[in-house]
């Protein structure tokens, strides 16, 4: 059965990837309070007050995945200089620390390029 909230997605995950999703869900939500979350493409999405995706976040076998936005992601190029990332994604092992300050700044930028700049999920 498919997760349909955030919880049952990460609690779907053995327990080291399930502590490393937990934290990296605790960290966006201090960054955004307020916001909402829900399933989208079968992922964790965290949601402005009005709908709008801000970000999105997956867990594999090796990595998770967090999905800001290209132009996010790109604000923040050489900060990300040593992660693996694609369009508007961002990878993190599961066998190092999470960037705490790195991941609060994508988020809040992410926060901030919609809230003051229009700017929408891809």
């Amino acid at each position: 059965m498919k997760p349909t909230t955030v919880n049952e997605y990460i609690n779907s995950f053995p327990d080291n990837q399930k502590a490393r999703l937990t934290e990296l869900h605790e960290i966006i939500k201090s960054v955004l309070p307020g916001t909402n979350e829900a399933i989208k493409w079968g992922n964790p999405a965290i949601t402005d007050k009005d709908g709008m995706i801000l970000v999105v976040f997956a867990g594999y076998k090796q990595h998770i995945n967090l999905v800001v936005t290209p132009s996010t992601k790109q604000a923040l190029e050489s900060e990300l200089a040593n992660y693996k990332t694609g369009k508007g994604s961002v990878q993190f092992s599961y066998e190092h620390p999470l960037p705490t300050e790195l991941i609060k700044k994508m988020v809040a930028y992410r926060a901030k390029e919609y809230r003051e700049n229009g700017v929408r999920w891809m």
